[in-house]
């Protein structure tokens, strides 16, 4: 009884306390919010435009002012550029863009890279890209390079414009080899002697009276072309000097290539030789002649005939050998009897003019009836004249002499050594052309060889590579080419034998071509 009556009291008291702790219960206080900052409204944002230069300068985006820095080369162009839109502006300039002087007498500019912003006389802030967001001008320093050999330096008063069109590839072939090479090669001078050589093919007195190089910047250059695909050999700043001509000889008595006589034009020289008496005595003879004032582009035409034979035989024959101004042997025939010959060399534009000695040896025997013996003959010399495309020399054998010409029809002339003794022969293996096309502007080339003749038609852009070629399939077929050009630029054209640049020949050794060049208009 008194067990239950304790734990009633027990369950009293913890009602109790529990009645009391729900009266005493406060409502649980809310935490403070912390305050959300409002969203900010972002300005919109127009994307930026990415444009070429001349793009942007069309279409009114931007507002250029071009003008020089007082050099030719190098960092040679401020150009300020002015936004003229709400919106960020990126402005691209393509390497190779090219720049056209309001001066007519003054060089051309073709563009390699943005150096950097401007930030004082000839100071700068490098940078890679043009960016402009507001209408404030940003000047900008280019590195550009001349193009035009013949005019004058841009100075700091010359402005320019920006040509729609890029450079010719080959210059922009150059320019991006430049990046490709080690600063110390690609150097300033280096790349301008190379485009300079492109565009003009100068020597190099002519670059040294016009462009401060050393002889270093010279052989940079010549790495420059040949890294971009240019045979630089090939160009005339890499032309050995022509040698010293040989002098002309003084007239001598005739007894040695020291001392021959002089044999003029058109002038029969006697030859007559006599054999002792008594059967079977020999005699000999030998001569020595010269002639002089052979232009480029003619024929040397020797003849010499035995007119008669007394008591005596050509034992040894009658030999007339032409050689050149260094006395190598050129082209000689003979007779044994009585007759003629003619030796015939054609002159090339290997040099401003020729003279050549000419070897006259007889050998006779008195014949049985005892003599004595007598051969009498004589020998004379003509030019006839074998210009080509009415140039009035022969066009120029190599790149470097190249013939320039104008669309039309010509007539030409090759002459190459013969195989056997007495060919007709020459030093005119190959006639090179230089004619100028528009960008667009189709090319048609067709050469008319001789019916006897097979003859190679080639066709190099400016940069000298090969676009272009064809042979006759047989002898007098008539070879046809057509070409587009991509770029406005001198193009040449090489007419040579089967073989380019052969020598010697089993055909006719000196040949007549007909040349027709047409071209027609882009659509």
């Amino acid at each position: 009884m008194k067990k239950e009556w304790i734990i009633g009291i027990l369950l009293l008291l913890i009602a109790l306390v529990l009645l009391l702790g729900c009266i005493n219960q406060q409502p649980p206080i809310p935490p403070t919010p912390t305050p959300t900052p409002p969203i900010q409204q972002q300005p919109t944002q127009t994307p930026s435009t990415l444009l070429n230069l001349s793009e942007a300068i069309r279409e009114q985006v931007v507002k250029a002012e071009i003008r020089g820095t007082g050099d030719s080369s190098g960092d040679s162009i401020l150009l300020k550029l002015t936004c003229l839109v709400p919106r960020t502006v990126q402005i691209n300039i393509p390497i190779g863009t090219v720049l056209i002087s309001d001066d007519p007498s003054v060089q051309s500019m073709v563009i390699r890279k943005v150096k950097g912003i401007a930030v004082g006389a000839m100071r700068y802030q490098p940078v890679k890209s043009i960016i402009l967001n507001s209408n404030e001008p940003k000047e900008y320093v280019l590195e550009a390079y001349c193009l035009d050999f013949h005019k004058e330096n841009p100075s700091k008063e010359s402005t320019f414009w920006v040509r729609p069109d890029p450079a010719n590839s080959e210059i922009i072939d150059v320019l991006k080899t430049a990046d490709r090479l080690d600063p110390e090669i690609a150097t300033v001078p280096a790349i301008q002697t190379a485009i300079w050589a492109l565009t003009e093919d100068m020597s190099e007195d002519e670059l040294k009276e016009r462009f401060r190089v050393t002889p270093e910047d010279i052989e940079n250059a010549k790495a420059v072309l040949d890294t971009a695909g240019f045979e630089a050999k090939t160009f005339r700043l890499y032309t050995p000097p022509s040698p010293t001509p040989v002098p002309t000889p003084s007239p001598g008595d005739g007894t040695s290539f020291d001392s021959p006589k002089l044999l003029k034009a058109n002038t029969k020289l006697p030859v007559e030789l006599q054999t002792p008496k008594g059967a079977a005595h020999e005699a000999t003879k030998e001569f020595y002649l010269y002639i002089t004032d052979v232009k480029p582009g003619q024929k040397v035409v020797v003849k010499a005939r035995v007119l008669e034979l007394q008591k005596a035989s050509l034992h040894q024959g009658y030999e007339v050998s032409l050689y050149n101004e260094e006395r190598e042997k050129l082209v000689s025939d003979h007779l044994s009897s009585t007759g003629s010959f003619t030796l015939e060399w054609l002159a090339s534009s290997d040099k401003p003019s020729y003279w050549f000695f000419l070897k006259v040896s007889v050998g006779a025997m008195t014949d049985i009836m005892g003599g004595p013996g007598n051969v009498k003959g004589d020998i004379e010399y003509w030019v006839e004249d074998a210009f080509d495309a009415g140039l009035g020399t022969d066009a120029g054998s190599s790149f470097v002499t190249a013939s320039r010409i104008a669309p039309g029809r010509y007539e030409g002339y090759l002459g190459v050594k013969g195989l056997l003794a007495g060919d007709a022969s020459g030093n005119d293996a190959a006639d090179y052309y230089k004619i100028h096309v528009k960008e667009g502007e189709k090319l048609l080339l067709k050469l008319i060889p001789e019916s006897d003749t097979t003859l190679h038609l080639a066709l190099y852009d400016q940069g000298r590579k090969k676009v272009k070629e064809a042979s006759s399939s047989n002898p007098g077929a008539i070879i046809t080419l057509s070409w587009t050009s991509p770029a406005s630029q001198y193009v040449y054209i090489a007419v040579n034998r089967l073989k380019p640049f052969e020598t010697i020949t089993l055909e006719k050794p000196i040949t007549k071509y007909t040349l027709s060049i047409e071209t027609e208009d882009a659509l």
